[in-house]
């Protein structure tokens, strides 16, 4: 099988499909080709992977049809030639929806268009069904979010607190991750600020996307007991903030699919979520005490929850093993070859 892949091991930043694909490499019955611009004309696929569509979405309305006509061009001529489209559909919608009416009919005809698709959860399928009916017609394979494998994680949580500069008696809540809107930083802080308790550090620590974002949060600088990290974290730095952390807190205003809590249940740290798309899903799967979500966010009850935690046993999240996951994608390769 030949698999053109958008992409194949994606921004080195969340290395998810890295995670995944890694298991082919050996594999002699797949080969998986990164995408780039010439790709598509250069030989034949069996396959044309695409996990972000939203990629083709730019803040130039100029360059965005200019993207636009060469991504369905493409899409056109894999028709012509019989080869399989597979979209993984990680997003509803694009985080940064620069040109919705464009983005609207685009998605709306990329859907028409496609073979199978491949969702990360029961519970986000209904969301993905919903937001796009015409996908009900499609063939669908259910292939969880993988654990993150490639991290180092060896550090106590006295040294990691001691790296950091922390009293080891404090309770740590953790942000860490891409910082932009939808991710709602500002109203942690100001929960974390009404909780006025010196029990707690909030930790805050990321690349902060937007100028006016980052000015927003350094408004609010004077908070007590907040620490702020706005940079890009590197790998081997990760385990510090994630073992000094008792919870991660995740006030997302939307979310369908999560590498931030797949990334935590890697660290063995038990999150706070919301009760949306996935998320719903995999508190039920890995327990309510460590996945812990919310209606509405708030940190009122945050002693209750710290109390009730759970610890996270990577033993018993084996259907998060990408080994087991790569396997399931290479049957939906076949499957949708043989148009099963």
């Amino acid at each position: 099988m030949k698999i053109l892949a958008f992409p194949k091991y994606g921004d080195i930043r969340n290395p998810v499909l890295y995670n995944l694909n890694k298991h082919f490499e050996n594999d002699e019955d797949i080969s998986i080709d990164e995408f780039n611009i010439l790709k598509p004309f250069s030989k034949k696929y069996d396959i044309f992977h695409i996990h972000w569509p939203d990629y083709f979405f730019v803040n130039s309305f100029l360059y965005t049809l200019l993207r636009m006509v060469y991504f369905f061009t493409i899409i056109f001529v894999f028709k012509i030639l019989n080869t399989k489209i597979i979209w993984t559909v990680h997003n509803l919608k694009p985080h940064n929806n620069y040109h919705p009416k464009i983005n609207k009919f685009s998605i709306s005809l990329f859907t028409k268009l496609l073979d199978s698709i491949v969702v990360m959860s029961k519970e986000s399928k209904k969301n993905i069904y919903e937001e796009y009916p015409s996908l009900k017609s499609k063939k669908c394979s259910l292939i969880y979010h993988g654990l993150y494998d490639n991290y180092k994680n060896f550090i106590s949580k006295v040294d990691a607190k001691k790296k950091l500069g922390i009293e080891n008696n404090k309770k740590i809540l953790l942000y860490i991750g891409i910082i932009n809107e939808y991710k709602n930083i500002l109203t942690l802080m100001d929960k974390f600020k009404k909780l006025n308790s010196d029990k707690y550090i909030l930790i805050i620590a990321g690349t902060v996307t937007s100028k006016k974002l980052k000015l927003e949060i350094q408004k609010k600088r004077q908070y007590k007991n907040i620490i702020f990290d706005l940079k890009f974290i590197p790998d081997d730095e990760l385990q510090y903030y994630f073992n000094a952390s008792d919870l991660v807190v995740l006030p997302f205003s939307s979310v369908l699919n999560s590498g931030s809590v797949m990334l935590s249940l890697s660290f063995n740290r038990p999150v706070l979520c919301s009760n949306m798309g996935t998320l719903k899903e995999l508190s039920d799967i890995v327990g309510h005490n460590i996945v812990n979500t919310y209606n509405e966010f708030s940190l009122d009850n945050i002693d209750a929850i710290i109390q009730n935690l759970k610890k996270v046993d990577l033993n018993s999240l084996k259907i998060f093993d990408n080994k087991i996951l790569s396997q399931q994608l290479k049957q939906t390769y076949i499957k949708t070859i043989n148009g099963q």
